[in-house]
């Protein structure tokens, strides 16, 4: 059986559905920072008006897990990027034969979590859980001082 290219509508459509992951990874980690920054300015503005300093410590938990899920959908992400760009190569050069245009390959759960480890460290992802980690303790410091101390 002749490879297929390029052109094929298979091959189209099979780069298509790769997008489509893609795109609704990328949507699930827009997804955890809105929330991440509604919950947490909240949790601020709620801790601030009960004068309860050391409850605004909690607010640490959810950003934290935030950060962790963001970090995973940004890992894979990545990986079916890469995944699409070699795909995308191989129909350009070689060609396919049938059989790999309808693989989409398993990873372990070793290569996973390397992965988001190594999107837990993105420009994209730690600016963004630091800043707002710093905000909760700047919101908690004031609290302490204008308040004599820590409840």
């Amino acid at each position: 059986m002749d490879k297929i290219k390029y052109d094929s509508p298979a091959a189209l459509h099979h780069l298509n559905a790769l997008q489509m992951i893609i795109n609704r990874v990328a949507v699930n980690s827009a997804t955890c920072k809105t929330w991440t920054i509604m919950l947490v300015s909240t949790a601020a503005y709620i801790f601030a008006s009960t004068k309860e300093t050391r409850l605004i410590l909690l607010a640490y938990g959810p950003l934290f897990l935030f950060f962790c899920l963001d970090s995973y959908y940004l890992g894979i992400e990545r990986r079916f990027r890469a995944d699409y760009k070699a795909l995308a190569e191989k129909l350009r050069s070689e060609g396919l034969e049938p059989a790999e245009l309808f693989e989409i390959k398993a990873r372990k759960a070793k290569d996973q979590f390397v992965a988001t480890l190594g999107a837990m460290l993105s420009f994209s992802t730690w600016p963004i859980y630091g800043m707002l980690g710093l905000l909760l303790l700047a919101v908690y410091w004031m609290m302490a001082l204008k308040y004599g101390g820590v409840h």
